[in-house]
């Protein structure tokens, strides 16, 4: 059944690549999961965010798709709130903003997410 939900959202597990340290000439990432909620934009919405080419456009279309991010821990694996701080932080980390914004799109067209 198709249920017309008014505010709907969706979790999910979002591939990151985050940078370490290279060992003998290999890695230099990995492959960590940031647990992400999003919300289902309508195509009046999406269209407002029509500049992705740019930090400023990337970073506002995402403040409007995503709710949260539930499962961010600190160094001494103490949750982090789920607060504006994270989402600036998180946003701060360019590497994050690309896997998020596909993501999203893999999401809404029913496509995998690759990085």
């Amino acid at each position: 059944m198709f249920k017309l939900k008014k505010n709907a959202t969706f979790l999910h597990d979002v591939p990151v690549q985050w940078p370490v340290d290279e060992i003998d000439g290999k890695g230099g990432f990995e492959e960590v999961t940031l647990k992400t909620r999003y919300r289902v934009l309508d195509a009046e919405t999406l269209r407002m965010h029509d500049d992705l080419m740019s930090e400023h456009g990337q970073n506002a279309f995402l403040r409007a798709a995503i709710v949260g991010f539930p499962a961010v821990v600190d160094d001494d694996g103490q949750p982090v709130p789920d607060d504006d701080a994270l989402f600036d932080r998180i946003l701060g980390l360019t590497f994050c903003r690309v896997p998020l914004l596909r993501t999203y799109q893999a999401a809404m067209t029913g496509a995998r997410a690759k990085n």
